[in-house]
């Protein structure tokens, strides 16, 4: 599937290179997910090249309870900013991002978050997003 295959290029790009079994689990787990969540909560946003997809942002949104950074309640989430390699530098990419923020605005949304690679930072900076001083990004692996 095409998300699936996207989604382990983007990893493999150097995000975080799956060991085999996180490859299988991964492989397993994401058709179900996207099958689940494409139109719903998800959003893939593809650029393709002779049938075949070579870029790809994904914008998922949350719902939760309305505060002072998010009004409406929505939040979004960028993910799997990817370019296939031969492909970068073309504008893929940020034409992706900002048609993927036009629909957020369409649907609501009152901000978008995402964790920016070094590679993506200056457009991500082009197209408006800025760290977050008030808050540290932090997780905790379960």
């Amino acid at each position: 599937q095409t998300l699936t295959r996207l989604r382990l290029a983007f990893f493999e790009g150097g995000v975080h290179v799956p060991s085999r079994a996180e490859r299988d689990a991964l492989l397993e787990k994401l058709p179900g997910y996207f099958a689940a969540h494409v139109g719903r909560d998800l959003f893939a946003y593809l650029a393709e090249e002779d049938g075949k997809a070579v870029a790809s942002v994904f914008l998922l949104i949350s719902e939760r309870p309305a505060g002072p950074a998010f009004m409406t309640a929505r939040t979004g989430t960028i993910l799997n900013v990817y370019t296939a390699p031969e492909y970068r530098r073309r504008g893929l990419a940020q034409t992706l991002l900002e048609t993927a923020i036009a629909d957020a605005r369409q649907m609501d949304v009152s901000r978008i978050d995402l964790k920016a690679t070094p590679m993506g930072r200056g457009l991500y900076e082009k197209l408006g997003f800025h760290p977050d001083a008030k808050n540290l990004p932090m997780t905790k692996e379960l």
